[in-house]
């Protein structure tokens, strides 16, 4: 049993299962999905072997192992026809003007954004939604003219659909550390050790 988190779930982990699913078709794999608040302590308390989801670039957690797989860049989210979509670069002024669909104050995108604007000598936009919830994030901001700040890769199929568009802000540059958390101490089933093979595998291609 793995956990994964919403961005992961978009392209990296099917592809990692497509990959495993070719070369062990007798394995089965159960995963639960969350966010890092829900995902973290799944694997300190064995509920699940690991974890794919943002990492930080020093782990404070004595109990955890964190291995880094890529890094990604998250963006400011507006749907296709937003009135800033027609910017080639928007400012954190401009950004200012709208309402904001957030993560909650302590995931690792959410921390980000707050500091994009404190960079700016500016005070963070107050989120008018704050939710777990990236379905909620991306359909909130498809049938309105507010924004969301989350990975690119998570709005990967409703760029191409015509849907949604990442928006181009100037300054400081946003990255996210992608990578598999797992417990210091105990070990991997052998199906979870061929998953965290090809989740590793298909990261390289990123």
């Amino acid at each position: 049993m793995v956990g994964c988190g919403p961005t992961e779930a978009t392209r990296l982990l099917p592809l990692a299962l497509k990959v495993l699913a070719g070369q062990n078709p007798e394995v089965h794999v159960t995963v639960l999905y969350g966010l890092n608040e829900a995902l973290m302590p799944w694997v300190k308390q064995g509920e699940v072997d690991f974890a794919l989801s943002s990492v930080p670039a020093r782990s404070t957690d004595t109990e955890l192992v964190h291995d880094f797989l890529s890094t990604e860049h998250a963006t400011v989210v507006a749907r296709a026809d937003h009135p800033l979509s027609k910017y080639k670069v928007v400012t954190p002024q401009m950004l200012l003007k709208y309402h904001w669909i957030l993560p909650r104050q302590r995931e690792l995108e959410r921390l980000a954004f707050d500091d994009y604007f404190v960079v700016h000598d500016l005070e963070p936009p107050v989120a008018q939604v704050e939710t777990t919830s990236t379905v909620l994030m991306k359909s909130m901001v498809m049938q309105s003219e507010a924004l969301t700040f989350i990975p690119k890769e998570l709005i990967y199929w409703e760029v191409r659909a015509g849907q949604l568009k990442a928006l181009e802000a100037t300054g400081h540059q946003w990255e996210r550390r992608v990578g598999i958390t797992r417990r210091r101490k105990g070990t991997l089933s052998p199906a979870s050790k061929l998953l965290m093979q090809a989740v590793k595998s298909v990261a390289q291609s990123f």
